[in-house]
Protein backbone atom coordinates (compact mmCIF):
# COMPACT_ATOMS: atom_id res chain seq x y z
CA UNK A 1 0.00 0.00 0.00
CA UNK A 2 1.44 3.06 -1.17
CA UNK A 3 1.93 6.07 1.32
CA UNK A 4 0.00 8.58 2.22
CA UNK A 5 0.92 11.78 1.21
CA UNK A 6 1.16 14.28 3.61
CA UNK A 7 -0.49 17.29 2.61
CA UNK A 8 0.47 19.42 5.87
CA UNK A 9 1.59 22.85 4.31
CA UNK A 10 5.28 23.52 4.06
CA UNK A 11 5.03 26.66 6.23
CA UNK A 12 3.40 24.55 8.72
CA UNK A 13 5.79 21.98 8.86
CA UNK A 14 8.56 24.31 9.06
CA UNK A 15 7.13 25.81 11.67
CA UNK A 16 6.89 22.68 13.22
CA UNK A 17 10.39 21.84 12.93
CA UNK A 18 11.39 25.13 14.32
CA UNK A 19 9.72 24.54 17.31
CA UNK A 20 10.57 21.30 18.25
CA UNK A 21 14.29 22.72 17.60
CA UNK A 22 13.53 25.46 19.95
CA UNK A 23 12.11 22.92 22.93
CA UNK A 24 14.72 21.00 22.38
CA UNK A 25 17.29 23.58 22.49
CA UNK A 26 15.74 25.01 26.06
CA UNK A 27 15.52 21.89 27.59
CA UNK A 28 19.56 21.66 26.81
CA UNK A 29 19.84 24.55 28.53
CA UNK A 30 17.88 24.20 31.30
CA UNK A 31 20.45 21.11 32.53
CA UNK A 32 23.36 23.57 32.13
CA UNK A 33 21.82 25.67 34.69
CA UNK A 34 21.11 23.17 37.24
CA UNK A 35 24.47 21.93 36.35
CA UNK A 36 25.78 25.50 36.53
CA UNK A 37 24.14 25.97 39.84
CA UNK A 38 25.49 22.75 41.36
CA UNK A 39 28.93 23.99 40.00
CA UNK A 40 28.83 26.91 42.11
CA UNK A 41 27.23 25.54 44.99
CA UNK A 42 30.14 22.89 45.36
CA UNK A 43 32.96 25.00 45.09
CA UNK A 44 31.89 28.24 47.63
CA UNK A 45 29.09 26.67 49.88
CA UNK A 46 30.44 22.63 50.47
CA UNK A 47 32.80 22.87 52.94
CA UNK A 48 34.33 19.93 54.57
CA UNK A 49 31.36 17.21 53.98
CA UNK A 50 28.40 20.07 54.73
CA UNK A 51 26.44 22.76 52.80
CA UNK A 52 26.19 25.96 54.60
CA UNK A 53 24.52 28.59 52.26
CA UNK A 54 25.78 31.33 54.96
CA UNK A 55 28.94 31.58 52.95
CA UNK A 56 26.63 33.18 50.10
CA UNK A 57 25.85 36.48 52.45
CA UNK A 58 30.23 36.95 51.70
CA UNK A 59 30.24 39.55 49.35
CA UNK A 60 34.13 37.89 48.16
CA UNK A 61 32.25 34.46 47.76
CA UNK A 62 29.54 35.97 45.80
CA UNK A 63 31.83 37.48 43.31
CA UNK A 64 33.67 33.93 43.26
CA UNK A 65 30.51 32.04 42.94
CA UNK A 66 29.29 34.34 39.93
CA UNK A 67 32.53 33.30 37.63
CA UNK A 68 32.66 30.05 38.59
CA UNK A 69 29.37 29.71 36.96
CA UNK A 70 29.60 32.23 34.56
CA UNK A 71 32.80 30.33 33.54
CA UNK A 72 30.88 27.14 33.31
CA UNK A 73 28.35 28.74 30.95
CA UNK A 74 30.92 29.94 28.95
CA UNK A 75 32.88 26.88 28.57
CA UNK A 76 29.64 25.31 27.53
CA UNK A 77 28.89 27.40 25.07
CA UNK A 78 31.96 27.68 23.36
CA UNK A 79 32.11 23.63 23.19
CA UNK A 80 28.98 23.34 22.07
CA UNK A 81 29.57 26.35 19.09
CA UNK A 82 33.16 25.84 18.85
CA UNK A 83 34.13 29.17 20.01
CA UNK A 84 37.97 30.48 20.67
CA UNK A 85 38.65 30.45 23.81
CA UNK A 86 40.69 34.16 24.02
CA UNK A 87 37.92 36.43 24.91
CA UNK A 88 37.25 39.71 26.89
CA UNK A 89 34.70 39.97 29.36
CA UNK A 90 32.15 41.65 26.62
CA UNK A 91 32.30 38.87 24.46
CA UNK A 92 31.98 36.04 27.36
CA UNK A 93 28.77 38.02 28.13
CA UNK A 94 27.36 38.37 24.74
CA UNK A 95 28.07 34.42 24.25
CA UNK A 96 26.34 33.46 27.21
CA UNK A 97 23.32 36.07 26.06
CA UNK A 98 22.91 34.26 22.79
CA UNK A 99 23.82 30.88 24.19
CA UNK A 100 22.10 30.51 27.51
CA UNK A 101 19.77 33.87 27.95
CA UNK A 102 21.88 35.22 30.42
CA UNK A 103 24.56 37.89 31.30
CA UNK A 104 27.72 38.06 34.18
CA UNK A 105 25.43 40.90 35.56
CA UNK A 106 22.20 38.98 35.85
CA UNK A 107 24.37 36.06 37.83
CA UNK A 108 25.81 38.45 40.26
CA UNK A 109 22.37 40.50 41.14
CA UNK A 110 20.76 37.34 41.58
CA UNK A 111 23.43 36.17 44.01
CA UNK A 112 23.43 39.72 45.79
CA UNK A 113 19.98 39.52 46.26
CA UNK A 114 19.16 35.94 47.53
CA UNK A 115 22.87 35.19 49.54
CA UNK A 116 22.25 32.15 52.14
CA UNK A 117 18.88 31.91 50.65
CA UNK A 118 19.73 31.07 47.07
CA UNK A 119 18.66 27.35 47.65
CA UNK A 120 17.59 25.19 44.49
CA UNK A 121 14.01 26.20 44.49
CA UNK A 122 15.05 29.80 44.62
CA UNK A 123 17.70 29.24 41.65
CA UNK A 124 14.74 27.11 40.34
CA UNK A 125 12.64 29.57 40.08
CA UNK A 126 15.15 31.86 38.20
CA UNK A 127 16.21 29.46 35.91
CA UNK A 128 12.45 28.78 34.75
CA UNK A 129 12.02 32.87 33.99
CA UNK A 130 15.45 32.52 32.10
CA UNK A 131 13.86 29.30 29.87
CA UNK A 132 10.55 31.58 29.54
CA UNK A 133 12.61 34.43 27.67
CA UNK A 134 14.50 32.33 25.66
CA UNK A 135 11.70 29.89 24.77
CA UNK A 136 9.51 33.33 23.68
CA UNK A 137 12.54 34.72 21.86
CA UNK A 138 13.15 31.47 19.47
CA UNK A 139 9.30 30.77 19.55
CA UNK A 140 9.48 34.07 17.37
CA UNK A 141 12.32 33.42 15.35
CA UNK A 142 10.84 29.72 14.17
CA UNK A 143 7.61 32.06 13.13
CA UNK A 144 9.23 34.60 10.84
CA UNK A 145 8.17 33.00 7.95
CA UNK A 146 4.70 33.21 8.39
CA UNK A 147 2.46 35.76 6.06
CA UNK A 148 -0.60 36.67 5.95
CA UNK A 149 -1.59 34.71 3.64
CA UNK A 150 -0.58 31.72 5.64
CA UNK A 151 -3.50 32.60 8.43
CA UNK A 152 -6.27 30.64 7.14
CA UNK A 153 -4.51 27.57 6.43
CA UNK A 154 -3.26 28.03 9.90
CA UNK A 155 -6.49 28.08 10.80
CA UNK A 156 -7.54 25.28 9.27
CA UNK A 157 -4.95 23.38 10.18
CA UNK A 158 -5.54 23.33 14.14
CA UNK A 159 -9.02 22.76 13.64
CA UNK A 160 -10.74 26.51 14.60
CA UNK A 161 -12.88 27.44 11.53
CA UNK A 162 -15.87 27.41 13.16
CA UNK A 163 -14.29 29.11 16.33
CA UNK A 164 -12.18 31.89 14.14
CA UNK A 165 -12.22 34.20 11.05
CA UNK A 166 -8.69 33.73 9.93
CA UNK A 167 -9.38 37.03 8.27
CA UNK A 168 -9.72 39.15 11.63
CA UNK A 169 -6.80 37.84 13.17
CA UNK A 170 -3.12 38.80 13.06
CA UNK A 171 -0.16 36.95 12.10
CA UNK A 172 0.79 36.86 15.39
CA UNK A 173 -1.83 35.57 16.86
CA UNK A 174 -2.35 32.50 13.87
CA UNK A 175 1.22 31.86 15.21
CA UNK A 176 0.41 31.24 18.91
CA UNK A 177 -2.12 29.28 17.75
CA UNK A 178 0.14 26.78 15.96
CA UNK A 179 2.80 26.92 18.46
CA UNK A 180 -0.60 25.69 21.06
CA UNK A 181 -1.35 23.12 18.24
CA UNK A 182 2.19 22.13 18.79
CA UNK A 183 2.16 21.71 22.32
CA UNK A 184 -0.55 19.66 23.33
CA UNK A 185 -2.21 18.51 19.54
CA UNK A 186 -5.04 20.70 20.56
CA UNK A 187 -6.38 23.86 21.09
CA UNK A 188 -7.76 24.35 24.80
CA UNK A 189 -9.99 27.12 25.22
CA UNK A 190 -7.39 28.71 27.41
CA UNK A 191 -5.37 28.31 25.07
CA UNK A 192 -7.35 29.82 22.44
CA UNK A 193 -8.32 33.08 24.58
CA UNK A 194 -4.41 33.28 25.23
CA UNK A 195 -3.42 33.62 21.93
CA UNK A 196 -6.40 35.00 21.01
CA UNK A 197 -7.52 37.52 23.85
CA UNK A 198 -10.58 39.30 22.10
CA UNK A 199 -11.26 36.07 19.86
CA UNK A 200 -15.03 36.31 20.30
CA UNK A 201 -15.06 39.38 18.59
CA UNK A 202 -13.23 37.43 15.70
CA UNK A 203 -15.57 34.33 15.41
CA UNK A 204 -17.12 33.65 12.02
CA UNK A 205 -20.25 35.31 11.43
CA UNK A 206 -22.82 32.84 10.62
CA UNK A 207 -24.61 32.82 7.60
CA UNK A 208 -28.27 33.86 7.82
CA UNK A 209 -30.57 31.34 6.04
CA UNK A 210 -31.86 32.19 2.74
CA UNK A 211 -36.18 32.20 2.79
Amino acid sequence: MAKEEDKTPEYISKHKKLHDAADQFVDVTGLLHNEAYLAGIKKHAYKDGKLDYKLLDDSNVQQAMTKTIKDFYVAAAQKEWKVGKDLDDLEKDLLMQAYVGITGEVISRQIQTYGKNLKPEVWAGFQQQIKRSVRDRLYGTAGQHLKDEDKAGIVKHVGLEAKVDAALITVEEARKLLEAFHEDGSITETALREAIPNYLSKKPKKKEDKK
